[in-house]
């Protein structure tokens, strides 16, 4: 009867522990992109996939405009026409509690991307992009510019340093999916139901 009781205490535990772990999201992990020199150049947007978008002069005399595209960091056309582009740049918004979001910030789709410079107000510098519980540290100083999809992959201005840059999100994914957390939840609830019959079946017998 006591092994039974542990057994059924334990079977619980792990249920308990279970469907914790799946409520704990992950920060995740970016890859930096530099994109080139932003001198005279503007960020256009970025594309729901992560395309980036900039223009630049050019033709004689540079009075006419061109647009480079870049996917994960490599210019992949550069033309005198903007590309047809669908953006998915996000909307300003505040930053997240505990941070003044001094250079800018942007939300899109549960994301959220600021970044701070030059000590400004006592904040952290640098470049901050996911949730509001779990933000990650990108690297890199920014102080003008930023567009964020909805992946989570946010492109920005370094003006001090005058380079453009993309963060790609490569863990979009922070929790596990929901089949995995049917068969976890599942499978320790059978055991449970089998420790309670084991425990019905010896109480009869007593």
């Amino acid at each position: 009867m006591r092994v039974s009781v542990r057994l059924y205490r334990c079977a619980l535990v792990a249920l308990v522990l279970m469907l914790s772990l799946a409520r704990t999201a992950k920060a995740d992990t970016y890859a930096l992109y530099n994109l080139g020199d932003d001198n005279g150049r503007n960020l256009i947007g970025i594309t729901a996939s992560g395309a980036v978008v900039t223009s630049h002069p050019c033709g004689a005399y540079s009075a006419d405009t061109c647009y480079s595209t870049f996917v994960d960091g490599v210019e992949v056309s550069d033309a005198a026409t903007a590309p047809p582009l669908s953006y998915d740049d996000g909307t300003a918004c505040g930053g997240p509690a505990g941070y003044s979001a001094v250079g800018g910030a942007v939300c899109n789709n549960g994301w959220t991307a600021f970044y701070n410079f030059y000590g400004s107000n006592g904040d952290p510098n640098g470049v901050y992009v996911g949730t509001s519980t779990n933000l990650t540290d990108v690297g890199v100083l920014a102080d003008r510019g930023g567009d964020l999809n909805a992946a989570g992959d946010f492109a920005f201005v370094n003006g001090r340093d005058e380079w453009f840059y993309e963060a790609v999100d490569l863990s979009t994914a922070s929790t596990p999916e929901p089949s995995s957390l049917f068969l976890l939840g599942s499978g320790a609830l059978s055991v449970v139901g089998v420790v309670r019959r084991r425990m019905r079946s010896q109480a009869k017998r007593a």
